[in-house]
């Protein structure tokens, strides 16, 4: 099912409990892929504020930047970032496009072999953030494992989303 993250015990794991062991372990699994609550990045990127967005804007869930997307045979898939650089180029990039303010919660998960590198795990909990957090006065939603930028109102100004009128 597309919302297995959200039952994933990393979801809900403290952050004690992350670790970079259980994050190897889910990412080479080889039924592991992308989903609507699941999102793997290889490192920080534009589009990565939007990905935030989208997930806020329907179920929430996990973002895991420093494993490849892709898995190619002979990769490695878990490559790591740098942490701080990622987090903060993040919450700059959700401070300044976000409409109300928000941001997720951040967790560095460091490698245990002294490289200096880490995953960030970004836990985006659509029961925290504010609806519909806004880009550009557009709701970014995630359709599959797509996001995809949604007008928010329509020419009566009525909220819709794909086409389906909500009140609210």
């Amino acid at each position: 099912m597309e919302y297995e993250v959200m039952n994933n015990s990393l979801f809900a794991a403290s952050a004690a409990d992350l670790t970079i062991e259980r994050i190897r372990a889910l990412a080479a699994r080889p039924d592991q892929v992308e989903s609507l609550t699941l999102e793997f990045k290889r490192e920080y990127s534009k589009s990565l504020v939007t990905t935030i967005a989208a997930m806020a804007n329907t179920y929430g869930g996990m973002i895991l930047v420093g494993i490849n997307d892709k898995v190619e045979p002979g990769t490695e898939r878990v490559v790591g970032v740098d942490a701080q650089d990622t987090i903060d180029k993040t919450a700059s990039g959700c401070r300044e496009k976000f409409d109300p303010p928000w941001e997720p919660t951040f967790i560095p998960v460091p490698f245990d072999d002294g490289s200096g590198r880490s995953v960030v795990v970004i836990r985006v909990d659509a029961n925290v953030a504010p609806r519909p957090l806004l880009i550009d006065l557009k709701a970014p939603i995630r359709l599959s494992a797509l996001w995809q930028r949604e007008s928010l109102f329509d020419e009566q100004g009525l909220f819709r989303v794909r086409g389906m009128v909500a009140e609210g």
